[in-house]
């Protein structure tokens, strides 16, 4: 006899099975995880979403108020089952960051879970001067200063609370951030601060970050209270912002038992160091480890500074400057100072750059890669993956734009002083942003410039961005130009965004293939004719996806194309030559 038949389940049916599954499994309760799958669960939420942001943001030391619902939220979820409470309150992250704008309660009990651990992050953020909670929250650091790791102090007013605190020893400090910005309103809440910072008991610290704004007497005197521990300090951050810095021996003095340091920032301007014979009786500045510079302001103290300073060939260095109409007297003392450092770059960069301002730059890698000026080449499939960003560079250079006053003469200037340098570049870029054309204007007006193959003697891969790529293809289309030659070393052209005409048939679109074609050719002479035989140089055509260039290697299947689609510029911030 034979068997009933099972009923036929449903497509649906088995849909709603798979549902219901689904929303059992995630409704299990956490304490039926094992215990190393939450510690596992509970570290990477925490390194994910940090208790405390980024030390700066931009030109601000500390992260805009948040109050901190980070750390109520991880004190809250100790809450959820004595088994997931057990886990959070063993890990040390939890408790080794305190904001000072939390409760008093809480701050106090994250104090008293850290217990001994040490490697403690205590940030105090002045909002109010005249709080009265000042003295207390004093004490409180006091108490717990001999845990603290990295002390981050936003001070507005006076120091007076924390006297206790700065001439206690400090013996697990690491790292300490001193930011203040005391404006005219609150002159009478001064800064006091101590001669000696710690008593000298901080054997452990290797990172000194000061940022002073507008009140810049307290300079002098911090660089004097750490005097015990410059020769060990590693990081030094000096930004005094865009105001006149006169004292700058008291700095010259903390810079010169500095000479451990691996990673140096200053900022500020400093009239008289630029004055002759002030900084000649100085003397120079020794920094035999240094890996990182970052030197910011007015040029010719920023080509004062950089001369004086004794720095390795490996040093990345980063220097942002402000130009005016003075720039090419000015600039004689940078570009004599970089000029050998720049005779050591294969890979260079000219750009004007949008992004996170209008500034013009030049970039120099001592690595000869042509894929260092090709981050925004976008993959052509999803097999190639996503960008990688690209290595700093061994030196920038950065200039402000000014869109209401834009000489683009200024920048032009720097750059004759620095061509004898760019013989050896062998990978060259003009680099121009969608909104910024000051570029453009400085690649027509200056026949040097235009004049690639006598200033790039070595070079042999070439990028050039829409109005630059234009101009050179007009400049090699008129018979009567025929000194731009490009150098006979160059095997690859890749031109970027140009605005490509489609029709074949138009004399729009002969006049740029006959500008591209003699571009190409590799054995060119003085009259600029079109060989047909000969070797030719491949060439790169990119843009916005379904562009115009898309269409050239149909209509000129001789020459060795290559289509890239280009995305939009990376954030890539001067500011950002090394992290601090």
């Amino acid at each position: 006899m034979p068997s009933p038949s099972k009923p036929d389940i449903s497509v649906k049916d088995k849909h709603d099975a798979v549902l219901v599954a689904r929303r059992h499994n995630a409704h299990i309760p956490i304490a039926r995880l094992p215990a190393d799958a939450l510690t596992l669960i509970f570290g990477f939420a925490a390194s994910s979403n940090p208790l405390i942001g980024l030390v700066r943001v931009g030109r601000r030391a500390f992260q805009p108020p948040e109050q901190h619902a980070t750390v109520l939220r991880w004190m809250a979820i100790t809450h959820v089952c004595s088994f997931w409470r057990s886990v959070a309150l063993e890990d040390s992250r939890l408790w080794s960051e305190v904001p000072s704008r939390l409760r008093t309660s809480s701050t106090e009990e994250i104090l008293r879970r850290n217990g001994q651990r040490g490697g403690l992050v205590y940030e105090y953020v002045d909002v109010i001067p005249s709080d009265p909670r000042r003295a207390q929250r004093a004490d409180l650091l006091e108490r717990s200063l001999s845990l603290v790791e990295d002390l981050r102090m936003h001070l507005e007013g006076s120091a007076t609370d924390f006297a206790r605190v700065f001439g206690s020893a400090a013996p697990q400090l690491r790292a300490l951030h001193v930011y203040t910005d005391i404006t005219e309103m609150r002159r009478r809440y001064q800064l006091i601060w101590p001669d000696r910072l710690f008593a000298g008991q901080a054997p452990l610290l290797r990172t000194v970050d000061l940022r002073v704004l507008k009140y810049h007497s307290l300079v002098p005197d911090f660089l004097s209270s750490i005097h015990d521990f410059l020769h060990c300090l590693t990081t030094l951050v000096v930004d005094i912002g865009p105001h006149d810095f006169y004292d700058f021996p008291s700095l010259h003095a903390a810079l010169s038992r500095s000479r451990n340091l691996v990673n140096l920032v200053i900022n500020g301007s400093f009239p008289r160091l630029s004055m002759s014979p002030f900084h000649s009786e100085l003397g120079s500045l020794d920094f035999p480890h240094l890996k990182a510079c970052r030197i910011e302001g007015p040029i010719q103290d920023t080509g004062t500074l950089v001369a004086m300073m004794q720095i390795p060939e490996t040093c990345r260095l980063g220097i942002r400057c402000s130009t005016d109409s003075y720039l090419q007297t000015r600039a004689y003392p940078l570009s004599q100072a970089l000029s050998e450092r720049f005779a050591r770059v294969r890979t260079l960069e000219i750009a004007g750059r949008s992004m996170p301002h209008l500034h013009n730059s030049i970039a120099g890698w001592r690595a000869s890669s042509a894929q260092l000026l090709t981050e925004d080449y976008a993959p052509v499939s999803p097999l190639d993956g996503h960008r990688r960003p690209r290595l700093l560079p061994d030196i920038e250079l950065s200039f402000d734009v000014d869109p209401t006053n834009n000489d683009p003469f200024t920048f032009s200037r720097l750059l004759q002083h620095l061509s004898p340098s760019f013989s050896g570049v062998e990978n060259m870029s003009f680099r121009i942003s969608d909104n910024n054309t000051s570029l453009r204007e400085i690649f027509i007006q200056n026949p040097r410039w235009s004049d690639i193959g006598a200033t790039f003697q070595s070079l042999r891969w070439l990028r050039a961005d829409r109005g630059v790529a234009e101009s050179i293809l007009h400049r090699r289309s008129e018979a009567k130009d025929a000194d731009f030659v490009l150098p006979a070393s160059l095997q690859h052209l890749a031109l970027i965004g140009v605005q490509w005409h489609t029709e074949i048939t138009s004399d729009e679109y002969r006049h740029q293939e006959r500008s591209l074609r003699r571009l190409l050719q590799t054995d060119e002479d003085t009259t600029g004719a079109i060989r047909p035989s000969g070797a030719t140089r491949s060439v790169t055509i990119g843009g916005d996806a379904g562009g115009p260039h898309e269409m050239l290697p149909l209509g000129m299947p001789d020459i060795p194309f290559m289509v890239v689609r280009t995305v939009g510029e990376e954030n890539w911030s001067e500011d950002d030559i090394f992290d601090v």
